[in-house]
C-alpha cells in the first residue's frame, strides 16, 4: 500500500481540491502579471507623458510600494472575514485600478490608477499563500511553487502580448486586456476558494494585531523577513529595469530585449517548480541559499556580456532568484499560528516587499546620476549577503506553530 503524501503532484491536484490550486494560480498569474506588464508598456507611457529614469523608477516603486502597504490590511481582512473575501476583493480592486489607467488622460489620474492597481494586488497577497499552505500541508512548497510558476508563465507571455498590443493599438490596451480576465477569475475564486475559518473570528482587532506583532518578534519570522527582503530587492530591480538595461546598456533592439525579458520568466518557471519540490525534501533554507547562489554568476554575466547568446545564458542563471520565492513564502506563512496567519504574514510581506520597492527607486536615481550599469553592480552584492543569511534560518520543524489548521484541506476538497 502506498503511503499517504508520497506523490506531491497527485496530492496537489487530486480531487476537487485541484480547483483551488487552479483558481489561486490564475489569480496570481493576473495580479503579478499586472505588475510586470506595467513596466513592459512603460516605453509607450513615457512617450505619451514624457519623463526620465527617475520617474520610471518612482512609478514602478509606487506599484510595489502600494502592493506592500496593503499586505497587512489584506491579511487582517482575511483574519476578520475570510481568505476568499480577501482574494475576491483584491482581484476586483486590481481591475478597477487598471480601468483608471486605461481612461487616464492626465498624469495625476495615471498615478492614481497606478496606486489603486498596486493596492489591489496587495490585498490578496497573504491569502493566496495561506490558502495553499493550509490546503496542502504535506506539499506546501510544491503547491506554492505551482502557483508561483503559473505567475511566472504569465510573466513570460503577458508582456509579449502587451507589447504587441502596444505597438498595434497603444499601451492602454496592453494593460486593459487584463480587466475582463481579472473579473472572470474573481467569480471563480468566490465559488471555489475555501474560507480559512470554520467559524467567525471573535477576537478584536487589537488582539489580532498584538498577537501578530508578538509572533513576528520570534527569530524565524525576523530572519525569514530579512531573507525575503534580499530576494525582493533583486526581483524588483530585475523586473523593473531588465528591458531598459538590454536596450540602453547592452545595445539590443527592443525585440531582442523583450525576448530576453520573456526568457527570464520562462526559465524562472522551471526554477520555481524545481525549488518547490526540492524545498519539500531538503528544507526551505538550503533551497533558498542554493538558488540565490546560482543567480550570482548570471547577473555578473549580464553585466559583462555584449553578445545575445551570452546574455541569454546570464538571464537563465539570473532567473534562479525566482526559485527563492516558493520556499521563502511557504516558510514564512507556516511560522505563524492560524489565528493570526493573515495578519502576521501580512505584516511580514509589507516589510519585505515595501523594503524591496526601494530597489527600483535607488537604481533609477543611480542610473540618472552615474549609469544603469553601475546601478546593477549592487545586485550580486545583495545576493551574496542573502546566501550568507540563509545559513542562520531555523529549520521549519523547529518553527512550526502548535496551532495549525485542522480542517483546511477537508474544506478545500469539499468546497
Amino acid at each position: 500500500m502506498e503511503s499517504e503524501g508520497t506523490h506531491p503532484w497527485r496530492d496537489a491536484f487530486g480531487g476537487r481540491a485541484g480547483s483551488v490550486l487552479l483558481v489561486v494560480s490564475l489569480a496570481w498569474l493576473l495580479t503579478i502579471g499586472a505588475r510586470i506588464v506595467y513596466p513592459a508598456v512603460m516605453p509607450g507611457i513615457q512617450a505619451e507623458f514624457g519623463f526620465g529614469y527617475t520617474v520610471v523608477g518612482a512609478l514602478v516603486g509606487a506599484v510595489w510600494g502600494a502592493y506592500a502597504l496593503m499586505q497587512f490590511p489584506g491579511g487582517l481582512l482575511a483574519d476578520v472575514r475570510s481568505d476568499r473575501f480577501a482574494i475576491v476583493t483584491g482581484l476586483c480592486v486590481t481591475a478597477a485600478g487598471i480601468a483608471v489607467l486605461f481612461t487616464s488622460n492626465v498624469f495625476a489620474l495615471f498615478v492614481m490608477g497606478t496606486l489603486v492597481m498596486g493596492a489591489g494586488t496587495g490585498v490578496m497577497g497573504p491569502s493566496r499563500v495561506a490558502v495553499l499552505v493550509n490546503a496542502y500541508p504535506r506539499v506546501q512548497s510544491t503547491a506554492v511553487a505551482i502557483s508561483q510558476g503559473a505567475g511566472t508563465l504569465g510573466n513570460a507571455v503577458l508582456p509579449v502580448i502587451a507589447g504587441v498590443l502596444m505597438g498595434w493599438v497603444g499601451w492602454r490596451f496592453g494593460l486593459g486586456m487584463l480587466v475582463p480576465l481579472l473579473m472572470l477569475v474573481a467569480v471563480g475564486a468566490g465559488i471555489t476558494v475555501p474560507s480559512r475559518h470554520s467559524e467567525p473570528v471573535e477576537d478584536g482587532l487589537t488582539t489580532i494585531v498584538r498577537d501578530s506583532v508578538r509572533a513576528l518578534l520570534a527569530r524565524a519570522p525576523l530572519l525569514g523577513t530579512l531573507t525575503m527582503l534580499g530576494v525582493m530587492l533583486v526581483f524588483q530591480i530585475l523586473t523593473g529595469f531588465l528591458p531598459t538595461f538590454f536596450t540602453d546598456v547592452a545595445g539590443l533592439s527592443t525585440t531582442h530585449g523583450a525576448m530576453l525579458f520573456g526568457l527570464f520568466f520562462a526559465s524562472g518557471l522551471f526554477m520555481q517548480l524545481c525549488s518547490g519540490i526540492l524545498a519539500d525534501r531538503r528544507g526551505p533554507a538550503e533551497t533558498i541559499g542554493f538558488f540565490a547562489a546560482l543567480s550570482i554568476p548570471g547577473v555578473v554575466l549580464i553585466l559583462a556580456a555584449d553578445e545575445l547568446v551570452l546574455l541569454g545564458v546570464g538571464v537563465i542563471l539570473a532567473s534562479a532568484v525566482l526559485g527563492c520565492l516558493p520556499p521563502g513564502l511557504s516558510y514564512l506563512v507556516s511560522v505563524f499560528p492560524v489565528t493570526v496567519q493573515g495578519s502576521g504574514f501580512g505584516i511580514v510581506r509589507t516589510l519585505y516587499i515595501g523594503g524591496g520597492a526601494v530597489g527600483p527607486v535607488a537604481v533609477g536615481a543611480v542610473a540618472d546620476w552615474v549609469s544603469l550599469w553601475a546601478a546593477f553592480v549592487g545586485i550580486p552584492i545583495v545576493l551574496t549577503v542573502l546566501v550568507a543569511l540563509t545559513k542562520f534560518l531555523p529549520t521549519q520543524s523547529d518553527t512550526q506553530p502548535k496551532s495549525r489548521v485542522g480542517n483546511a484541506q477537508e474544506s478545500a476538497q469539499s468546497n
